[in-house]
């Protein structure tokens, strides 16, 4: 009985890391930025549609994005409101995150706005990135400036991945299942054979 047991786990460990090995894993995280610059094309927040925009990683960061490099300054950028859901930005290094959904939010001030892509990120060349494959993502940009028209600007975001159901870790592929259970069935009825036998 124990050897039946100790066998079949060798099984399930071996289908296990079969079906991982078989699979990629998706990066899963997050990394915030702030804004190192950015420009309106009107100079009044409330009335601009686009923004020219420099990205800087800062130490906001979890999971796989845990360690990258804080105060990196990714490529300029132009975020135009009226094609938001076309907006993307990154670096070879870090990794670009491409925009297919995006929302303008409410917001309680005059003095900021805030907004909200969807879409995909896929890691850059990074060590820290190495195995990792594109996941669906969410990136949120809140751009302020106190005091008005004529003044600075000023902001932030942050980039979360997965976003709305994206894939997760590692799940068996249908063709290990059926091995398992192939394997595992003729050692199961031979088990319970034995035990009616004992009964009888």
């Amino acid at each position: 009985m124990n050897k039946i047991i100790v066998l079949v786990a060798a099984l399930v460990a071996a289908t296990c890391c079969a079906a991982k090995s078989a699979r990629a894993d998706f990066i899963v995280g997050s990394q915030g930025f702030g804004l190192e610059s950015v420009a309106g094309d009107t100079g009044a927040l409330l009335t601009d549609t686009s923004f020219d925009l420099i990205l800087r990683t800062n130490f906001s960061q979890t999971i796989n994005f845990f360690g990258y490099p804080p105060s990196n300054l990714l490529p300029p950028v132009t975020f135009t409101v009226a094609t938001g859901s076309t907006f993307s930005f990154g670096s070879a290094d870090f990794g670009f995150f491409t925009a297919s959904a995006f929302a303008e939010n409410a917001t309680a001030s005059p003095e900021t706005r805030d907004f909200t892509f969807s879409g995909t990120f896929v890691p850059g060349t990074n060590p820290l990135f190495v195995g990792l494959t594109a996941n669906s993502s969410r990136f949120v940009l809140q751009i302020n400036q106190s005091g008005g028209a004529g003044n600075a600007y000023g902001g932030g975001g942050s980039l979360s991945v997965p976003f709305g159901g994206g894939p997760i870790g590692q799940v068996p592929e249908p063709s290990s299942i059926v091995l398992l259970g192939t394997f595992c069935f003729p050692w199961v009825l031979a088990w319970g054979r034995r035990r009616r036998k004992i009964a009888d």
